[in-house]
């Protein structure tokens, strides 16, 4: 899953160049405190996830940390990173080289100050696994897909084609949950959307959706939610990845 949405860069002077100066900030820092403690944040399939973690080594243009075992799980899982220290202004996202579960180690490269967008969101919005069949319906147009994010006020829809979608007005977006109350039936959630904007750093388009949604629909959706946040904390706590 590609994590490029979830923030911004802030490149202070080249990328290479902000490299340099943040493996060289790094080295020193060490030199200075050899026990030193760096936060590291993931959205483990959309889920917040920082840990504290430990420098063990500096190389020339690789970081070797010593992290928590659910972190490792999900960099992992993820192939990145956010580190936030007070050493840097910018919080900064590396990809990882290699991980070790069982040793609880990482191995990190390529850092780049970045600003993190997913931070400003308002409400938590997961993976979820199977995608859920969805469909957008406007006065323009209907568009199909299938909602591979969703949150209480939002989701990410995956379609097949490409589709205008930027000219048209708000809409109606339509899906099938499962009923938290009855694992044997599907509650139907209907609720007013709007086109925000579009993802295009996968194969196939990737368009936002804001919705608003009545007490009953969003019942629905929060306790969808809550079912899989404990999913995917089992995931964390077993070193498994099923979604």
């Amino acid at each position: 899953m590609k994590y490029t949405h979830l923030y911004r860069t802030c490149i202070q002077k080249t990328l290479s160049e902000d490299q340099i100066d943040i493996m060289s900030a790094f080295k020193t820092a060490l030199r200075n405190d050899p026990g030193l403690e760096l936060q590291l944040i993931n959205y483990y399939k959309g889920m917040p996830l920082s840990f504290n973690a430990t420098v063990a080594g500096v190389g020339r243009d690789e970081l070797e940390l010593r992290v928590n075992p659910r972190q490792a799980v999900a960099i992992s899982d993820d192939n990145y990173t956010f580190i936030r220290s007070k050493i840097f202004k910018h919080d900064i996202v590396v990809k990882a080289r290699q991980v070790s579960i069982k040793e609880k180690t990482v191995s990190l490269y390529h850092p780049c100050y970045v600003e993190i967008g997913a931070e400003r969101r308002n409400h938590i919005r997961l993976r979820v696994h199977p995608p859920i069949d969805a469909q957008y319906l406007t006065p323009e147009g209907k568009v199909r897909g299938e909602l591979i994010e969703l949150s209480t006020a939002g989701t990410i829809m995956v379609v097949d084609h490409t589709v205008d979608i930027d000219t048209w007005g708000d809409g109606k977006l339509s899906f099938q949950l499962p009923d938290a109350d009855n694992i044997n039936t599907s509650c139907d959630i209907k609720v007013p959307a709007r086109f925000i904007t579009a993802l295009e750093d996968g194969s196939l388009p990737r368009f936002i959706f804001g919705f608003t949604s009545d007490k009953t629909s969003e019942r629905h959706i929060a306790k969808f939610l809550f079912n899989r946040q404990i999913e995917i904390m089992r995931m964390l706590r077993d070193g498994f990845d099923i979604g």
